[in-house]
């Protein structure tokens, strides 16, 4: 039995104890608050053992009956233990290694001590004590489905979604009765968005209450252990075409490999919605077919069925109410862009050091990775093993340069987002710089509640007054004594802030931002400029407040 499931499998405790610090907010699952310190103890015994305590998360009592496990060994099962009367668990004459433990109990959310922190060592002859696992009461959300008229719908399909660092997340799914009513159980506290499908393929699935698209869906906040009913989800009656399509590939790119297609929603508000993908198998004819799909804007991908799962086709599709009868996908092996990276009006210098970095949109993030090349003296750089995708471009640069124009095959790139899926084997990025770049340094104001708090890494972050939520031209640097420091800042206007708990996708959404204007900063510098401006941390409690008013709207 795996600590951590792997991401095909929806559970509340693998999704939230990787990635909810963003929206879940303090009710970390497999955070420092699941697991408190143990101490060794010396024993007789040539194998060692191991006594904690089972309590719950918010009140501290102790739970009885919990199922205990440790995990760690493959192959040499260690039988299950169940918690006492007081909550305490043990196992005895159990073999020396690393362990994780696991803990279930009804009404509660699983706990997995080893997903983020260090595992339990046990000696040989020795006692390992003074473990504490909480758990946290599991939420739940109930409701029914509903067509036009008012009346249930029978087996319809319910997900819970939430935003969790720029991408939208399957938590728990539940099927509806034959009356329509639905329970999604074991949820943790946080925002979600639930998803209903009704059972037949040609049916187009709903947002809550009655949206065809994410961008209009309603968020849903609970609380730790709360139980919110009466939801109700109207489908929508709208049509839901056919996308038929076909892979060209006159390259022979496939040359016989295995591959799918995926039909990915487009947000206008830069959210990863890859977890809302229809999937659909190529076929022998190199045809792909979905159903049920609503209008407006996908991104489709063809993706290799391999290891390596890279994407050997991309494009943007706008699908009509009548759906698409002949989407084609062209192939494409891997891509080497070449560029030059020049100084304007500047005397020649090595430019050896300047780094190009592409990081994939979030679109295409869990398919392919971040490339990275470094410029020659003369700037001449190769960039290799590219996807027919859309990157963010990144250039470290020595600290009086910074970027003043970007351009792929002669054409500008604006917000230095790269969309390679048509670019030509000739085309070419040009990074055109200048000297005189501006600096900005600050201290930060805290209170006094937030000194005591366990903070966690804090940054300031600087970003331009015009970027659109997925404007790469982000700046980040480290907090160190209550002061940072920017350098290399292009000429312009900028806000700042400075926080001990940062999620790119978060700070971005523009609701989220109104939320927290009070302590975001608004600075104008000029070539050659040293600024300076204090700023007030925005802590991490006022972070997860703030998403969880955003909700989805926050991204």
């Amino acid at each position: 039995m795996p600590c951590v499931p792997p991401p095909s499998v929806k559970r509340a405790g693998s999704v939230v104890g990787t990635a909810a610090a963003a929206l879940i907010g303090a009710a970390v699952l497999y955070g420092p608050s699941c697991l408190q310190g143990a101490s060794a103890g010396t024993g007789s015994s040539g194998k060692g053992s191991a006594v904690g305590r089972i309590i719950d998360a918010g009140t501290g009592f102790p739970l009885q009956e919990a199922v205990v496990r440790l995990l760690g060994i493959p192959g040499r099962d260690i039988p299950p233990g169940r918690s006492r009367d007081s909550g305490t668990f043990e196992f005895t004459e159990i073999p020396a290694g690393d362990y994780a433990i696991h803990a279930e109990r009804p009404g509660y959310l699983e706990c997995c001590t080893g997903a983020v922190l260090p595992p339990v060592t046990v000696l040989p002859g020795r006692r390992t004590t003074g473990l504490v696992v909480r758990l946290h009461p599991e939420a739940s959300i109930r409701g029914h489905v509903l067509d036009a008229a008012g009346t249930g719908v029978a087996h319809a399909w319910v997900r819970a979604f939430a935003a969790i660092q720029g991408k939208l997340l399957e938590i728990e799914s539940g099927k509806a009765t034959a009356s329509g009513a639905f329970v999604i159980g074991r949820l943790p506290a946080g925002s979600y968005v639930l998803l209903a499908a009704p059972p037949s393929p040609f049916g187009a699935p709903t947002y809550y209450p009655s949206s065809p698209g994410f961008d209009a869906a309603v968020s849903i906040e609970i609380r730790e252990a709360e139980r919110v009913s009466g939801i109700r989800i109207t489908l929508v009656a709208g049509p839901a075409g056919r996308v038929r399509g076909t892979a060209q590939d006159v390259r022979g790119v496939l040359d016989g490999r295995r591959a799918a297609v995926y039909l990915v929603p487009r947000s206008a508000r830069g959210t990863d919605l890859a977890a809302l993908a229809w999937k659909a198998p190529l076929g022998p004819l190199r045809t792909f077919e979905f159903h049920g799909v609503p209008a407006g804007q996908y991104t489709v991908q063809l993706i290799a069925d391999s290891p390596d799962r890279r994407i050997l086709a991309a494009r943007v599709a706008i699908i009509g109410p009548a759906g698409a009868d002949d989407l084609r996908l062209y192939p494409e092996p891997p891509l080497a862009l070449r560029g030059r990276v020049s100084v304007s009006g500047f005397a020649p210098r090595d430019l050896s050091r300047v780094r190009i970095s592409l990081h994939p949109a979030p679109s295409a993030a869990g398919f392919c990775m971040s490339v990275d090349a470094l410029a020659g003296r003369e700037g001449h750089f190769v960039a290799r093993g590219l996807e027919p995708t859309s990157y963010a471009l990144l250039v470290q640069a020595p600290p009086d340069l910074f970027v003043e124009r970007v351009l792929l095959g002669r054409r500008v790139v604006p917000g230095r987002v790269l969309n390679l899926g048509g670019v030509t084997a000739g085309s070419s990025l040009e990074i055109r710089m200048r000297d005189g770049a501006a600096r900005l340094s600050g201290a930060v104001r805290t209170t006094s509640s937030s000194e005591r708090r366990q903070a966690g890494m804090r940054v300031a972050v600087l970003y331009p007054v015009a970027s659109s939520p997925g404007d790469p031209r982000r700046s980040i640097a480290p907090i160190a004594g209550n002061r940072f420091e920017f350098s290399g800042v292009a000429p312009g206007r900028y806000k700042v802030f400075a926080t001990d708990r940062f999620d790119p996708a978060l700070f971005a959404g523009p609701t989220f931002l109104d939320l927290i204007s009070g302590q975001v900063h608004a600075v104008e510098l000029r070539r050659h400029e040293h600024g300076r401006t204090d700023v007030r941390l925005i802590d991490a409690q006022r972070v997860e407040a703030a998403a969880r008013r955003a909700g989805p709207a926050g991204f």
